[in-house]
């Protein structure tokens, strides 16, 4: 999907339902896609999606360093407000494209790991490539290896492929 790819294990059945709504999730300016897969023997779901934010006109005060930086601390922020402990989070810079990785944990009752990539593109937009699997804490560490797989193809991602709302 887009720039981000992963290789769905056996187990896992795609769910549209649930890929729907987390495309649906982004309304407004934002545009957005999403794929979900289910595992309903362990009780886990791998999403992928990927979200454009149209460039905003405050953007050009600040460097797109700090730009997606900030954003990463947005959503750490938020996601604490939505009750998901950040257990642990790591951030590494590859030329332009941020990427960042977040374990986290919603009251020992879901785990989820995650990786995302964000960058800005020559047009000043913001783009959102995520990778999230959510599971029951006593099987999280099937998650690891399933994010592990996921790849970013940002620099042969086009943009123009990607239908807009």
């Amino acid at each position: 999907m887009g720039p981000v790819s992963i290789a769905v294990p056996e187990g896992f059945l795609d769910d549209v339902d649930r890929a729907g709504k987390l495309a649906r999730g982004g309304a407004g300016s934002l545009s957005s896609q999403g794929r979900v897969w289910v595992n309903a023997k362990n009780k886990m779901q791998l999403a992928l999606s990927l979200a454009r934010l149209p460039h905003q006109p405050e953007w050009d005060k600040v460097s797109s360093t700090v730009l997606l930086t900030e954003m990463v601390n947005q959503e750490l922020a938020a996601g604490e407000k939505a009750s998901l402990k950040t257990v642990s989070s790591d951030r590494k810079w590859q030329g332009a494209v941020l990427h960042y990785s977040v374990e986290g944990d919603m009251g020992g009752q879901l785990s989820t790991v995650s990786h995302t990539a964000l960058w800005v593109d020559a047009a000043g937009d913001c783009w959102h490539a995520s990778a999230v699997c959510t599971a029951r804490p006593t099987e999280r560490q099937g998650c690891t290896p399933l994010i592990d797989s996921v790849r970013f193809d940002v620099a042969g991602f086009d943009a123009g492929s990607v239908a807009s709302p």
